[in-house]
């Protein structure tokens, strides 16, 4: 038989063992009653624990809590082990997390005496879960609303999670890129790039690479990648997440600057075209109105009919090419600045037919065939441009050689052939073919060929302004142009401009009768043979001319007269003293007295201004006869019906 004495110290021992454990302990008997509580209870209910002994668990829990547990309560009763967590109020006030325990105490006939209750503060963990779950909770959330692409991808670089962002970088949805392969995206050089990023990320060395993904339409998508590895507790790579940035508008912006560039430098070749033509067009028209002067004063010393005067004939039509060369030169260095005037098409594609067959290599034969003259409405150096564009472009597409064929004739557009072309109106227009024999297009080159900068030649060799320029020009004009092209065959390009009814301006006419006169002329140029040439053409017409080689010699003689003369022709360009400021100083002394100004050169000041420094008008270098006569003929009558 037990000593009760032992069975009492072992009560005690038992009793300060179990006050002594952090986690709260009790014996809960069937009827709902504490049999024992440890000191840990005094956390849960102020006061003595002991004073909690027989009192019913309801009482002690509070009604709301009790509810909770009743369901563990009752499986513990029936003989279950149970276990659960449930959030307590203590008596401090504070709400604390416990994970309890019932387990039940059955006799040797097994019913059940009552259970052990064991409950844990898990508050520390409880908070530390709900925090994780927040966290978690965030990071999903970051990942689903951010804008730049997140792509994880395990050691095989299999795609184990994506988010909607990346998903609609490439076209696709989340679900249907679950399970692909992340190198299925790139072509190989992306491959190359993305694989070096992940072997290099592996081994620390990993860095930021830009890469080529393509979408599920084909289209290409440049993006920014950045990479970090994930490894497992065996230190072994498992995968990695990759960051990536869709730099497609930066690429195709970078791209746009890089045109902007190449366009800066043609613009800056157009200047210095510009500024050279400017510079040297006042010396080369002096040089052809010497030309042409000298040639016109020999046609009226040659026998009329004899092979000499046909020949001086054609230096003056050469001379007037060459005029006409320079005013384009000009034009087009202007870029913008065009007159516009009823113009004979025919006439102009005849000239230009004429200087592409000086331009253009011999093995290049040339057939042309014009049906009509009717007229369009345009600047005669853009239809030049047009038909220079179109035929340099036939020639570079027969580098072995061919056949250029341009011809014009009258067509009939109805709705239906320009229902492409909203600007154009259904009429009558010029056709403008230009066909060549060369190597053709294919039908996604024909696409491009307008774009500005688009060019097929060699860097260096080509502005690809050309073809840009002709359909600026022919939409400007509410024209339109069409292509056909087939590879190996050569190509066909049309022109359709629209036909103009009026009169168009033709070159001047060298039979044109020249009406003369006795007044006295005071003609002043810095370049004496252009002196001689204007006294010799002026004197021929019956009128008495006096020369001077500078403004001030001829300001002197003015002066010294203001009645001696009845018309001034002077020079833009000279030393010492411009022939503008001639203009405003004779004003000053007579301001009847007409002064005809003469330049090489476009002058900019407007008309206005020219008549109020004392221009009546302006003559463009080189001078013809035809030309000089009725300008001054025209400025005597003028100032004569004014007196």
């Amino acid at each position: 038989m037990n000593d009760p004495m032992d069975s009492r110290i072992y009560g005690r021992k038992l009793q300060v063992l179990l006050d002594n454990l952090p986690a709260l302990v009790a014996y809960v008997r069937a009827d709902g009653t504490y049999l024992f509580v440890n000191r840990q209870y005094e956390k849960l209910r102020a006061g003595d624990c002991t004073k909690l002994i027989g009192k019913p668990m309801g009482f002690v829990l509070g009604p709301v809590v009790y509810e909770k547990v009743m369901p563990f309560i009752e499986k513990a009763l029936s003989g279950q082990a149970v276990s659960f967590e449930v959030e307590v109020p203590f008596a401090d006030g504070r709400l604390r997390w416990l994970r309890v325990e019932y387990k039940p105490d059955i006799d040797e006939k097994g019913d059940v005496k009552g259970y052990i209750a064991l409950g844990t503060d898990i508050t520390r963990l409880k908070v530390s879960e709900q925090c994780l779950k927040e966290s978690e909770r965030q990071y999903r959330q970051l990942f689903e609303l951010a804008q730049e692409g997140i792509w994880a991808i395990d050691d095989d670089s299999v795609t184990t999670m994506v988010n909607p962002a990346m998903a609609k970088m490439l076209g696709y949805d989340v679900m249907e890129m679950i399970g692909t392969n992340f190198f299925d995206f790139m072509d190989e050089t992306g491959r190359k790039l993305a694989g070096g990023i992940v072997e290099g990320d592996q081994h620390g060395t990993g860095e930021q690479v830009d890469c080529e993904l393509i979408r599920r339409d084909g289209e290409r998508v440049y993006t920014t990648m950045k990479m970090s590895s994930i490894y497992g507790d065996d230190g072994r790579y498992a995968g990695a997440i990759i960051g990536v940035v869709d730099v497609t508008y930066r690429k195709k912006a970078e791209e746009e600057n890089k045109k902007l560039e190449k366009h800066m430098v043609q613009i800056q070749k157009m200047e210095a075209i510009g500024t050279l033509a400017g510079g040297i067009a006042h010396d080369f028209n002096n040089i052809l109105s010497v030309v042409v002067g000298f040639t016109e004063l020999a046609c009226e010393d040659a026998r009329k009919g004899s092979a000499q005067l046909d020949n001086l004939r054609e230096v003056l039509s050469a001379a007037q090419r060459a005029r006409d060369l320079v005013s384009q030169i000009l034009t087009f260095a202007r870029q913008g600045d065009v007159s516009v005037r009823p113009v004979r098409f025919s006439t102009i594609l005849k000239e230009a037919v004429k200087f592409l067959r000086s331009t253009l290599p011999s093995t290049i034969e040339i057939s042309t065939r014009l049906t009509t003259e009717a007229n369009v409405m345009a600047d005669p150096t853009q239809l030049h441009q047009i038909i220079m564009n179109l035929g340099t472009n036939a020639g570079h597409a027969m580098a072995d050689g061919g056949v250029l064929d341009v011809s014009l004739e009258e067509v009939e557009l109805d709705a239906g052939k320009v229902r492409h072309a909203p600007e154009v109106m259904p009429g009558q227009f010029l056709r403008l073919r230009v066909s060549d024999t060369g190597s053709g297009m294919t039908p996604s080159l024909v696409e491009s060929i307008f774009n500005p900068y688009f060019t097929t030649k060699e860097q260096g060799d080509g502005t690809g302004l050309g073809l840009s320029v002709v359909k600026g020009i022919v939409d400007q004009m509410k024209g339109m142009i069409e292509v056909a092209s087939v590879p190996g065959e050569g190509s066909c390009f049309d022109v359709f401009l629209p036909i103009l009814e009026w009169e168009a301006q033709e070159y001047e006419s060298r039979g044109e009768e020249v009406v003369g006169g006795d007044e006295r002329v005071l003609y002043v140029d810095d370049e004496p043979a252009i002196t001689i040439i204007g006294k010799g053409l002026l004197e021929m017409m019956g009128y008495n001319v006096e020369t001077c080689e500078n403004a001030l010699e001829a300001l002197k003689k003015i002066r010294k007269d203001p009645k001696a003369f009845d018309v001034v022709i002077t020079d833009l360009t000279m030393p010492r003293m411009r022939g503008d400021t001639l203009a405003r100083e004779i004003m000053a002394i007579r301001s009847d007295l007409p002064v005809i100004l003469c330049t090489g050169q476009d002058f900019p000041l407007p008309e206005e201004h020219l008549k109020k420094i004392g221009v009546s008008a302006l003559l463009k270098k080189p001078l013809g006869r035809t030309k000089l006569a009725r300008t001054v003929r025209e400025v005597l009558d003028q100032w004569g019906a004014k007196g």
